[in-house]
Formats: C-alpha cells, structure tokens, sequence
C-alpha cells in the first residue's frame, strides 16, 4: 500500500486559508532512509518537504519548477537519504492553488549498514574510502579543482533490492550543446539497459558533495541534487552507462556543471587521474603515476575485464 495525500497523514486548514498535510513515518532502529515516489507531481505555488525532526536535516521546498509531467501523468520521483529512523512528509498548498498535488509514497529503503551518519557520532563517519583517495579540495588535486571536479556526481541507485552508491560524470558531445549526458558503470544499472529498459528515474545525483579542505569532517555537505534519468547506451563488456539526466544540473543555481570530453587516440595515457566517490565518501581524487596498461585486468571482486576496454 502506498502512502497519499487521501490515505495517510493529517491535514489541516491554515488561517491564510491555504492547507498543510504532514506525515510521520518511524522506521525504529534504521540509520537512515531512502523515499520513492510511484506517482508525483505539485501544482504551481505549491510547496513539499522532507525532514528529520532528529536532525533537522531537510530536502526542499520541492516546487514544480523542479517536476516533470502532469497531473494527469504523474511522474516517478524520489528524494534523497533522511538520517535517523523517523522521516517527516510535509505538503503546504496556499489557498490560491485550486489543483491538489499528486503525491504517492510507494516505497522507504530502511538504511541498516554503511551509513556515514554525520548527526551521531556513535556511528561510522567520513573517510570510508581507502588512503590512496584523498579529498579533492587537497593541495595534490589543485589543477584539477577549478574545472573537472564539478563534472562528478554522487548517484544513489534504487533497484528492486534496495539502494547503494554509485558516481558519474558529466560528459558532452559533438555537437557541444550541452545535453545533460553522464557517464558510469554497466555494473551501477541493475538490470536496466538503452534497449527497453532505460527507467532511472528514481535515481539521485549529488552534486558539489565534498569537503572544503583536507580533512573529513564531521559535518556533511550541502546537498545539492537533481532526480531521474535515461540510460542511451550501455555495454556489459566495456563496463560503461550512457544516460540523460532527466534534471539539468544548469538548472540549479547550488551547482557548478562542468563537462568532460573524450580522447580517440588509441595510445595509452603515461599518467591517470581519478576523481570519484569511493563508498559513496565525499569527493575523493587518486593519481596513477606509470602507464596504464590495456590488457587484462582482474577486479578485487574476481570479476575479469577483457584487454582494450579499460
């Protein structure tokens, strides 16, 4: 059963004449939770939250600047990670607004390991990835700080089995016209593919997600991030995803875009660059300073990549 605005929750009349509905869902013990929305949209001047009464963590206002579709054609939707296990649903129409909001809970992941909880210091903080990834914002990733950073993003994937982390990068294309297309892993999709399959909707990208200086801190980053995309292209054996964002990062006034290119030369690099979410950590950086070999590669996890598709 899905939570909506005419089956749960509690509404109330406001003396401006405009109406508030709010929700409270406790998931006792989970260290977090993840939202998906089956069905979603939001009339104009209308305004939805996401809140932790713990924390005083909170995602919005929502507005339907931000919303695709229509009332008659709802879109999927989801809202990012809410620490603690109690998770507030706020909706606040004004009394201008005549159309109500379509808003259909259909899902809560109950986070339950490896969760950087900046709000408890009890539990794991930043820092997850290995010491060979330091903090992009270190002196060492300098050159690497005022451009290419911007075009990384933290993904949080939702399938059928729950959700993880996963990370990807802005990338342009011929034309240069700045179609909102990021690169990552086959391995991140889940069973979706470019040939029927393609729903990411309910993923959410994180952008500018990193600390400042060297050190992780305690306090997490603002979170700025856009919901939904496309997969295009895909292949198992290269271990690559195409996808459109559904949200332009333009679009938000908290990022700071930036798009990458690609090199058709066939000659391999004598030093590489990696900058990533590693555990899904704050953004991290990591230098490869020999050359990059193309043949056979063996993964920790014992997986093989063929020679010539890394």
């Amino acid at each position: 059963m899905s939570y909506t605005l005419n089956n749960s929750g509690a509404w109330q009349e406001l003396p401006d004449g405009g109406r508030h509905w709010r929700l409270k869902v406790n998931m006792q013990g989970a260290l977090s939770t993840n939202t998906y929305y089956d069905r979603f949209w939001l009339p104009t001047g209308a305004k939805f939250f996401v809140y932790s009464e713990e924390t005083g963590q909170t995602i919005g206002a929502i507005t339907s600047e931000f919303i695709e579709g229509s009332k008659e054609k709802p879109v999927e939707f989801a809202t990012s990670l809410i620490y603690g296990e109690n998770v507030v649903y706020e909706y606040y129409q004004p009394a201008s607004v005549r159309e109500s909001a379509v808003i259909s809970i259909s899902r809560i992941d109950y986070g339950y390991r490896l969760i950087n909880n900046p709000y408890q210091e009890s539990l794991r903080n930043f820092g997850d990835a290995p010491a060979c990834h330091i903090n992009i914002n270190h002196p060492d990733g300098k050159i690497w700080q005022q451009k290419e950073k911007h075009a990384i993003a933290r993904v949080s994937i939702s399938s059928p089995n729950g959700s993880w982390w996963c990370f990807c990068a802005l990338i342009n294309n011929t034309r240069n016209n700045f179609t909102p297309y990021v690169l990552t892993a086959n391995h991140c999709l889940s069973g979706l593919d470019a040939m029927g399959n393609t729903n990411a909707s309910q993923w959410v990208f994180y952008w500018e997600y990193e600390h400042p200086g060297c050190k992780n801190l305690s306090s997490e980053p603002s979170l700025v991030s856009t919901v939904g995309a496309s997969v295009r292209a895909n292949n198992e054996v290269t271990d690559f995803a195409l996808l459109q964002l559904t949200q332009d990062p333009c679009n938000n006034s908290l990022a700071l875009p930036y798009y990458l290119g690609l090199d058709r030369s066939t000659s391999p690099p004598q030093t590489a660059v990696g900058i990533h979410h590693p555990k899904g950590d704050v953004k991290k950086i990591s230098f490869v300073n020999q050359v990059v070999s193309s043949g056979l590669i063996s993964w920790n996890d014992n997986t093989i990549s063929l020679p010539n598709t890394h």
